[in-house]
């Protein structure tokens, strides 16, 4: 897989981070760095950051799909900051996810019974004129 390593730390959490990147992969600006390479090189790549992860430590990884498609592997600052495992954070999405399916319906009827939407008016009679843009 191509992968693309974004790396934010400062002081010398900096210097170390660029001294595993750079073993790992072609330096592709002062802070951004492009290589491909396997899933089990990726993981030990992952474990030497987190081993020598500090305050200051702040390294993302994107997985480049296609020439406009890219998707993020990791995040580890996110991870290291509220100590949580990827299981972890994968499931938090999830429940985000499922929070805003069951919210959003509610919230849009509760919209479209009060203003409609142009081109679709809940009852006759309601001025046109304040009805919301469909979503």
């Amino acid at each position: 897989m191509n992968v693309l390593l974004v790396s934010q730390c400062s002081k010398r959490a900096l210097t170390e981070t660029r001294r595993i990147l750079d073993q790992f992969a072609e330096r592709r600006g002062d802070r951004t760095w492009q290589t491909a390479i396997t899933r089990a090189g990726l993981d030990t790549l992952r474990k030497l950051l987190r081993q020598t992860a500090r305050k200051n430590t702040a390294v993302a990884c994107h997985w480049i799909r296609a020439r406009d498609h890219s998707e993020l592997l990791w995040d580890l600052k996110t991870g290291w900051l509220v100590h949580a495992t990827p299981w972890r954070q994968q499931t938090a999405l999830i429940i985000g996810c499922v929070i805003g399916a069951v919210t959003i319906p509610p919230v849009l009827e509760l919209l479209y019974e009060a203003y409609g939407f142009i081109g679709s008016l809940p009852r006759q009679g309601m001025d046109p004129a304040q009805a919301l843009a469909a979503p």
